[in-house]
């Protein structure tokens, strides 16, 4: 089955079942929706944007670094060239690093 969506073909396919991937295609890689302990993950031409469940993780990967947004267990991370900036949730702090440190 194919729809278009803001211009692009996304071909959906199912690979597996319960615990597995709603798969999306595109030009710039693929969009996968899965289950409760899985990850939605569009990757593009510069990396990837990973929304994982009640236990896991959003991941925005850019050229320069990585934007990690977790769940209540987890971190919002953005890495840049001259390096991180964490906030923890609940359990954590915030932190700004560079390479000058």
């Amino acid at each position: 089955m194919e729809t278009f969506v803001s211009g692009l073909c996304m071909e959906t396919y199912v690979l597996e079942t319960l615990y597995e991937d709603l798969c999306l295609e595109t030009m710039y890689g693929d969009l996968c929706l899965v289950t409760m302990y899985r990850d939605l993950c569009p990757t593009t031409m510069f990396g990837d944007l990973c929304l994982g469940t009640m236990y896991g993780d959003l991941c925005l990967e850019t050229m320069y670094g990585d934007l990690w947004l977790g769940t209540m267990y987890g971190d919002l991370c953005l890495e840049t060239m001259y390096g991180d900036l964490c906030l923890e949730t609940m359990y954590g702090d915030l932190s700004l690093g560079n390479l000058s440190e």
